[in-house]
């Protein structure tokens, strides 16, 4: 049994999930950098900009989830990489953010806002609709903010699943003079910027965390600019769907405080949190908390 702490509507008990060799793991990063397109498709937004979707090995299945990457890392190293998009047990789909890894054009003025992000969003779910009879929505990080504006004003999401999403109560993630202000440009990436989120000391092989790292690198050499971090605004009373809330026990940018708040301020009736033990902000990726966050991910989605 995996220790952990859960709040939740029931218990339930976490499915046994493969480890994935480093052959597998280099595979990705091989398979990523040729830009296959065995696993890899574009869906048109709604101005017409081509958005890149990367998907799981598992394609044919009646649900899918679509897997949202955070602020710097593209969902090719994030989702692919990590091999954590053929962990759920069913079509898993990573898109790109405008600017980021094989979505690559950004906008004139070369800034990021989140309101085009939920745009885009929406128009995959769409299209993921017409291939699956269920389709879930998952985002880490920035993408949790992004996967909570969808959530709370579409009804295109059967389940949510926020994962270390960085709200927080007082509203600090949406002031554009907040936390997350950075500079603009915010420049180019090293080895070691890549490496950055990989904080607890033997949690990771080395081997595993250089993978990361240089396909990190490769895809998203130069770091995009977020603007209008207001538009991150919510009223997450107004999301009604199943949600799970996840996050590491140490993780740097999600406290036990503020994730309990953000579970808390959830509108959904049928809500459930999971803290997994010995994680930081990176638990998808990480050798023993990537089993426990798969299983419980999986475990929610099959509900």
């Amino acid at each position: 049994c995996l220790a952990s702490s859960v709040y939740a509507t029931k218990t339930r008990f976490l499915p046994t999930i493969t480890y994935y060799s480093q052959r597998t793991m280099m595979r990705c990063v091989f398979l990523i950098a040729c830009s296959s397109t065995a696993l890899e498709f574009t869906v048109p937004a709604r101005d017409g900009y081509k958005l890149s979707v990367i998907t799981s090995k598992t394609a044919k299945t009646d649900d899918a989830v679509l897997l949202l990457h955070g602020r710097t890392w593209s969902s090719g190293p994030v989702w692919q990489t990590t091999g954590a998009i053929d962990t759920l047990g069913r079509a898993a789909y990573g898109m790109d953010f405008r600017g980021f890894g094989r979505t690559q054009t950004r906008a004139a003025d070369g800034l990021l806002r989140p309101s085009t992000c939920v745009d885009d969003v929406c128009d995959v779910l769409a299209d993921l609709r017409t291939k699956h009879e269920n389709v879930h929505l998952l985002g880490w990080s920035y993408g949790g903010l992004v996967a909570q504006r969808v959530a709370a004003s579409t009804d295109l999401v059967d389940r949510l699943v926020l994962y270390s999403s960085v709200w927080d109560e007082t509203g600090d993630y949406a002031d554009d003079n907040g936390r997350f202000k950075a500079p603009v440009p915010r420049g180019p990436q090293t080895l070691e910027d890549c490496a950055s989120d990989f904080n607890l000391p033997g949690s990771i092989s080395a081997e595993d965390s250089d993978a990361f790292a240089r396909a990190a690198l490769a895809a998203d050499p130069q770091c995009v600019d977020w603007t209008a971090l207001s538009e991150f605004a919510v009223d997450l009373g107004d999301v009604k769907c199943p949600c799970l809330v996840i996050h590491g026990d140490q993780d740097p940018y999600a406290s036990r405080e503020t994730q309990r708040s953000l579970y808390d301020a959830l509108g959904s009736s049928a809500k459930e949190m999971v803290v997994i033990d010995g994680s930081d902000h990176v638990a998808h990726a990480l050798t023993q908390p990537k089993v426990q966050w798969a299983g419980a991910i999986g475990a929610f989605l099959d509900a």
